[in-house]
This record gives C-alpha cells, sequence and structure tokens, in this order.
C-alpha cells in the first residue's frame, strides 16, 4: 500500500522524520484523495429513501437527505477501499524477508509451560492480566510459592496478553484462572477467580507434593 502511494507522490510533500509515521500520512493522504471523488447524486438519495422510507420514522425526503448523503458517501468508500486494497494485492510483488520474520519470532513471549509440563513436576499456571485486581492478588502468592515449592512444583504466572494461544487451548474463559497439572503434564484440576495460598497448598498435596 505504501509502494503504491510513493509511486503516485503522497509522500512527497510530507514534512516529517519518523519513517513509519510518514508512511501512515502517505497511505491515508492516497486514500483521502480516493474518498474525495466520490459524489452521490439527487437522484441516489432519493432512491435510497425511497427503498427505506418505513425506517424514516415519518420524516421528509429534506430533513433527513444530509444523512443519507453522508450514509451513501462512508458505502461508496468502503468500497472502494476494499476494491483497491484487492487490486493491489493482485499487482503486489511479494518477498519472503526471512531475516525480518525471524527477528520477529525471536520477540515473541517464550513459552515457559511447554518446558515445565516435561520436567516430571506437578505444575500449576496462573493466567491473569496486570489490570485485574484478583489477578494482582495472586501474585506475591505465587511469588512465595515459586521459593517454596521450586523443587517440587512449577509455579508460572503468565499475563493473558502474551498468551492468548494457552488461553485458547484450555478455554480460559475469565481471569485469573489456576490449572493444575500432574507430574505426567496432564490437567487435573482448575480454578476460576482468586485463589488462596492454603487452597493451593492442599491442592498441590492431593497431587503427591
Amino acid at each position: 500500500m505504501f509502494q503504491y502511494a510513493e509511486q503516485k507522490g503522497f509522500l512527497d510533500d510530507i514534512d516529517v522524520t519518523d519513517n513509519e509515521q510518514r508512511k501512515i500520512l502517505a497511505i491515508e493522504q492516497f486514500f483521502k484523495t480516493m474518498v474525495d471523488q466520490i459524489q452521490i447524486s439527487d437522484a441516489e438519495i432519493k432512491n435510497f429513501y425511497d427503498d427505506h422510507i418505513s425506517e424514516m420514522r415519518g420524516a421528509s425526503l429534506e430533513q433527513v437527505k444530509i444523512n443519507i448523503k453522508n450514509y451513501l458517501i462512508q458505502q461508496k468508500q468502503g468500497e472502494l477501499v476494499n476494491q483497491t486494497i484487492e487490486q493491489l494485492k493482485k499487482e503486489a510483488q511479494l518477498t519472503y524477508n526471512e531475516q525480518w520474520l525471524n527477528k520477529q519470532r525471536a520477540l515473541k513471549p517464550q513459552n515457559p509451560l511447554e518446558a515445565a509440563l516435561k520436567n516430571g513436576k506437578p505444575t500449576v499456571l496462573d493466567l491473569g492480566a496486570s489490570s485485574c485486581i484478583p489477578c494482582k492478588m495472586m501474585k506475591p502468592i505465587f511469588a512465595e510459592l515459586e521459593q517454596t515449592m521450586k523443587d517440587k512444583a512449577n509455579i508460572i504466572i503468565l499475563e493473558i496478553s502474551d498468551y492468548r494461544d494457552l488461553a485458547r487451548k484450555y478455554r480460559v474463559r475469565v481471569i485469573p484462572t489456576q490449572i493444575f497439572f500432574d507430574a505426567n503434564g496432564e490437567v487435573f484440576w482448575r480454578n476460576e477467580g482468586f485463589l488462596p495460598k492454603e487452597a493451593i497448598i492442599n491442592k498441590l498435596k492431593e497431587m503427591g507434593v
């Protein structure tokens, strides 16, 4: 999209030093030029009014003319943008940047659960969010258990926003959610919401810890 906007000269008059911002502004200017050409005729407005007269709640054509025009402009804008994107997809020359892809993969957070489930110890996983009050209450509990149980069990607390794949895999519906895995890596028990330290310890005892 940026390459096409650059070819059309939309980058020439942008006085911004940040390269990414220049790209965004060039693309925006490219689309603005396209949509500014959209025209809505009085006949189109009248046809729309007649087709939807039951939804006008008694308003006359003159009363809703501007609203209908704005709506039709938005509709045509959406259609034009989609058509342009599809056309650019057909014309685009795609390149495979392995170096960039590897860099993006490296930025992705590592999954500590995968290794934990293979080390032969029971595991307790907590999936939550830093903005969630019960989740914040779980953090010091897990920090303490991580120290006291480090030789007996894996204690893992993760931000759900960083591990959406785990949330989907284990069907996490609310946060925090704690999932207990046995020494073979199989789900043993789960809890939704705040879980006191004593309850975690008792459940681990049930698992032989």
